[in-house]
């Protein structure tokens, strides 16, 4: 999701002497009357979709994402049942296959990678995997008469065999393994400062079998831990916290429970880590229960206590879900893309802003679906896998110009509707910068007192500009950051 100082790149201002029409991406479908494209959706567009038999495989699972610190360019690394795939995706409406890596050993539904720095980290419950390490700079030099390319490990590690899923610290350079075969299906601590030999560390059978995690340095508002390296589990029958800073001696800092415990799958620390969401993989199932996210204070580790069961008011399971800023993204199988604020999260409330639901003839609580997304590329595009569907690249309209271009003709003023459609508590400032300063523009109001809010855009004095193409940038930001 972009920053709220970042510009919406999206104001272009034309003076022309004849009509230009300008066509759509056949991928890209915007979310109108509630559809985008053949998909119900809410403020979600459709960028591209990409059907699963362009993968060769009988299914997706999950999806990371990665950013070239050299060229900028967005990539997104995706779980295939019987390989990695690998996609350039910084023109989300015209998505790349650039490659893939095959499957150590043989296929499997589950499949998983983190990314640390520019290299992957892959695992699979398929038997004698292992980890493979893949350097993803391979994909930046790649020519189009080469691709899909089938690529080989940069490195593998073998400490363990099948292995459910892997969590990256990315500050302090090492993965977590859960869900192997080793320390009861705990974790298995692996330093990957140097990727391409990756060396054990530790492991923890402690709090049982760990099905998802989240590592971090804490710097959240409990005092005891402040500087400790932390680990979030979602054990399947609890939540475990465990202090992971000595690899060799993994302590457990407290080990919780709650109400309707069905399958503890999997969550995500608010940035200010003073809250958690979590969900749980099959207590739609086992008590009949519409889909609930649950809400946590975690301002003392020693004791997370539960705020709120929040019913979602849909029948879906709930799978992965991730927190970027004040934001909540939630593949939930078959309701698919799910996004909420956290802005009253403090008060055990969390506010729906849009979906875009990849099985549109079912919401039922099945096993498929939306299986994960990655929110975190810095264009704010979503990667969004269906299991047994396709591949989808998706975009939250936060912000919106109604016209994105205007094209004036013997006119002397023309105007721009914005909205803002996510909610801000506080004073929002709107500002407009255009290239060519001389042209007249002004916005109707230089803040609002919170959001959602429109906005107009208004040129002037156009009579006397030359012909040409004139871009701007409208910035929006928010007192709270």
């Amino acid at each position: 999701m972009p920053s709220l100082s970042s510009p919406m790149k999206l104001l272009r201002l034309f003076i022309i002497s004849s009509t230009l029409l300008v066509g759509q991406s056949a991928y890209s479908q915007p979310c109108e009357d509630g559809q985008s494209g053949d998909y119900p959706c809410q403020l979600v567009d459709q960028l591209s979709v990409i059907p699963l038999f362009n993968f060769q495989a009988p299914n997706l699972n999950d999806v990371w994402g990665w950013t070239s610190p050299t060229t900028g360019k967005e990539y997104a690394v995706l779980g295939v049942e019987n390989k990695t795939a690998f996609l350039d995706v910084t023109s989300p409406e015209f998505p790349i296959y650039l490659g893939f890596l095959p499957t150590a050993t043989i296929g499997s539904l589950w499949r998983d990678m983190k990314v640390i720095d520019n290299f992957t980290y892959i695992v699979a419950e398929a038997e004698g995997h292992g980890m493979q390490v893949f350097d993803l700079t391979r994909l930046e030099s790649l020519t189009a008469d080469e691709i899909p390319v089938e690529f080989e490990p940069d490195a593998t590690y073998n400490g363990f065999g099948n292995c459910h899923n892997i969590v990256a610290d990315t500050s302090n350079k090492f993965v977590y393994a859960v869900g192997t075969q080793t320390f009861a299906g705990g974790l298995h601590i692996v330093d990957v400062s140097n990727p391409l030999e990756p060396v054990f560390a530790g492991g923890s059978a402690g709090g049982g079998y760990c099905h998802d995690a989240q590592v971090l340095t804490y710097t959240g508002p409990d005092q005891d831990y402040q500087g400790k390296e932390i680990c979030l589990g979602f054990n399947a029958d609890q939540v475990v916290l465990y202090d992971v800073t000595n690899k060799s001696d993994v302590e457990i800092i407290s080990a919780t429970v709650y109400e309707d415990v069905g399958y503890v799958h999997q969550g995500w620390f608010t940035d200010d880590l003073n809250y958690m969401i979590s969900n749980d993989e099959t207590d739609e199932l086992d008590f009949e229960i519409t889909t609930r996210s649950i809400i946590w204070d975690m301002q003392d580790l020693d004791d997370p206590q539960v705020i709120e069961y929040v019913d979602l008011g849909t029948t879906s399971i709930d799978h992965n879900l991730y927190i970027d800023k004040d934001m909540l993204y939630e593949s939930n199988y078959t309701t698919g893309l799910r996004i909420f604020d956290l802005l009253q999260v403090d008060q055990g409330h969390i506010e729906p802003f849009g979906y875009y639901d990849v099985l549109p003839f079912s919401d039922n609580p099945l096993f498929f679906g939306s299986w994960s997304n990655y929110p975190y590329f810095e264009s704010g595009n979503i990667a969004v896998t269906n299991m047994y569907g396709s591949f989808h690249m998706l975009k939250p309209r936060y912000f919106e110009l109604i016209d994105r271009e205007v094209r004036v003709c013997d006119q002397e003023s023309a105007s721009m509707d914005i909205l803002i459609h996510r909610r801000f508590f506080g004073t929002v400032n709107y500002e407009v910068q255009m290239e060519d300063e001389s042209i007249d523009a002004q916005l109707m109001e230089s803040s609002s007192d919170g959001a959602p809010a429109v906005n107009i855009l208004n040129f002037a004095n156009l009579g006397s500009v030359a012909p040409g193409y004139y871009p701007g940038e409208v910035f929006i930001t928010s007192e709270e950051g």
